[in-house]
């Protein structure tokens, strides 16, 4: 979360990614489901 606390992220890459992501879940249909350390998550939903 430090990354975050300097200003709004220009750049995303692997490190930062691992840094920030706690899991990601891939469901049957390619839907996704994110979850950060800090608790929030984000969905998505495929077409």
């Amino acid at each position: 979360m430090e990354e975050a606390a300097k200003g709004p992220i220009q750049e995303f890459g692997p490190k930062l990614m691992i840094e920030v992501m706690d899991t990601i879940t891939v469901f049957e249909r390619g839907n996704l489901r994110i979850r950060f350390y800090d608790g929030t998550e984000f969905s998505y939903e495929a077409a």
